[in-house]
């Protein structure tokens, strides 16, 4: 049975988790600003939507080289 304590350490991880990736979310739309790339707002939505850490950081190091926004999301075959 999970006490009070264990509820609120667990909450509070879920912040700490969601607050990374929204975090991680800003700097790809960041470095896509910076590099002069026009972001749509379905692109800028869809950054910000997703909650998986790993597919941010692959997204973030796109972001760095790619030609546009929507190379961003495209996943190798």
């Amino acid at each position: 049975m999970a006490t009070m304590h264990d509820t609120w350490e667990k909450a509070r991880e879920d912040g700490r988790k969601a607050g990374r990736t929204q975090e991680a979310a800003r700097a790809v739309l960041t470095v896509l600003r910076a590099r002069g790339l026009r972001v749509s707002k379905a692109a800028r939505e869809r950054i910000l939507a997703q909650k998986d850490p790993e597919r941010l950081e692959r997204w973030l190091k796109k972001a760095a080289i790619v030609g546009s926004a929507a190379e961003v999301f495209q996943e190798p075959n």
